[in-house]
């Protein structure tokens, strides 16, 4: 229900869409990791990779945009970044959405400009943007320098089977 979503698949910023739990199990006495250990600070998806480099003794692909997380796995300090987000389903058109996590704060932007503000101590509920617009800014900001950064994106020359597009449309991630 959060957000006045309930039982379907809509394209959010809520912690309940980003918020997503991962377990890695290398094999055993491969790497030397702590069992069970249970890391409490946010990371990314774009940081799996360069763990797994990591973890097999390879060296990350060039250009990569994650980090990797084995020294965090071995009991060092957080890795004091912030996080983008985004949900860009086709179907969202002007309220497709951008965000950046730092610090326990969210900054939520729609296409449209509509901006938000969260609060991981007061959750999705309550929007500080009207009361904590300093801080605003500097997520906007914070996240304009990230998507600056971020490599362009090439386009495949390679053409999908109808089936494939129908299903991706389906989606939401291809169409308009």
């Amino acid at each position: 229900g959060e957000g006045g979503f309930k039982n379907e698949h809509q394209p959010s910023l809520f912690a309940a869409t980003q918020h997503v739990g991962a377990i890695l199990r290398p094999a055993d006495g491969q790497s030397g990791l702590p069992r069970g250990l249970r890391v409490g600070e946010p990371v990314s998806q774009v940081d799996f990779l360069p763990t797994f480099c990591d973890l097999a003794g390879l060296d990350a692909p060039a250009g990569m945009q994650g980090i990797s997380l084995v020294p965090l796995l071995h009991g060092a300090g957080g890795t004091a970044r912030g996080l983008y987000m985004e949900a860009f389903s086709t179907p969202l058109l002007d309220k497709r959405l951008q965000g950046w996590w730092q610090d326990g704060w969210k900054y939520v932007r729609a296409l449209d400009g509509t901006e938000s503000l969260f609060s991981s101590a007061t959750g999705d509920a309550v929007d500080w943007a009207a009361r904590e617009p300093e801080r605003l800014v500097a997520l906007r900001d914070a996240l304009e320098l990230a998507l600056a950064a971020m490599p362009e994106a090439h386009p495949s020359s390679r053409a999908l089977s109808a089936e494939d597009r129908r299903a991706l449309t389906e989606l939401g991630y291809a169409g308009g």
